[in-house]
């Protein structure tokens, strides 16, 4: 079965529940990280190169939109663009993403202190 590709309008729609919900840390982050939501080819998600909605970037990483998993994640990426492989331990929420964003900002902040 094919999941059809999801619309830009049903994207923000998704986008506004999640930022609904988001602590002021982690608003503050997506402030920073957020783009224009862009499509991006995934060729490491199976066969064909599925494209997934690019909506955030954090040096060279992307956060993304998988609709077929229906969950958020980030991603290493090397060329701009193309989604690489994830990194993040946890998967679905996007304050969850951030969260684990901030996480790393903060843990280098201490190693480099």
């Amino acid at each position: 079965m094919t999941v059809p590709p999801l619309s830009e309008a049903h994207l923000y729609d998704i986008l506004l529940k999640e930022e609904a919900d988001l602590r002021p840390k982690a608003e503050r982050m997506w402030a920073v990280v957020k783009i224009e939501p862009k499509r991006w080819t995934a060729p490491g998600y199976g066969s064909g190169a599925p494209t997934f909605w690019a909506i955030g970037l954090f040096g060279k990483r992307v956060i993304w939109y998988n609709e077929i998993e229906c969950e958020f994640t980030v991603s290493d990426f090397k060329k701009y663009g193309e989604i690489g492989e994830g990194d993040s331990p946890c998967q679905n929420e996007l304050s969850l993403i951030l969260e684990y964003l901030i996480r790393r900002v903060e843990g280098e902040q201490a190693h480099t202190s």
